[in-house]
């Protein structure tokens, strides 16, 4: 499993402006994403902000990724994705630009793991205004797990009376039924 800070960078990493040690993600790989709230607290709290985080994944996620499946709880998210495009360009030169306007802000590119740090940021700024709160919404590393078969064994996601099973082959894990 591997983690990454939702933040952009570790406390100790924000005064030295290195960046953190990101997700292993690869173009072409499956991967399950997710994340939490702090102490399992609640991080939507009524119908729009669902639809607020949807607009945030579908800005920041979408230009990388198929999303292929996708839970939004109380408290947490998860996200199957495929991942087409590891780094983006973000940013575009303004239009109607002419030589004599200065040029203020150049394209930049974007990782995958800082497109998801962005989206958690800015979720986490609109919630804190909306609810008039301060810190952190979301426990400070994302998670990624790749799906893709390491062992031969496809992952497939069943559901069943008893949950939904995930590598039903060798029935290593099981999940909750309302997660995908």
């Amino acid at each position: 499993m591997a983690l990454l800070d939702s933040q952009g960078f570790t406390p100790s990493e924000t005064l030295t402006k290195e960046k953190p040690n990101p997700i292993d993600l690869e173009e072409g790989k499956l991967y399950h994403i997710y994340n939490q709230g702090n102490n399992r607290q609640k991080v939507f709290m009524n119908r729009a902000n669902y639809l607020f985080f949807l607009k945030k994944v579908r800005n920041h996620i979408v230009p990388h990724a198929y999303i292929l499946a996708w839970c939004l709880m109380p408290n947490h998210f998860h996200f199957m994705i495929y991942v087409n495009k590891i780094e983006i360009v973000v940013g575009k030169i303004s239009e109607g630009f002419t030589s004599s306007e200065p040029l203020t802000k150049l394209p930049q590119k974007r990782t995958m793991n800082e497109s998801i740090g962005v989206m958690i940021k800015y979720y986490t700024r609109a919630i804190n205004m909306q609810e008039q709160t301060s810190g952190s919404l979301f426990r400070k590393k994302s998670k990624a797990e790749c799906l893709n078969p390491s062992d031969g064994i496809t992952p497939a996601f069943f559901n069943s009376n008893s949950g939904t099973l995930m590598n039903v082959c060798n029935l290593t894990k099981r999940i909750s039924s309302n997660l995908f």
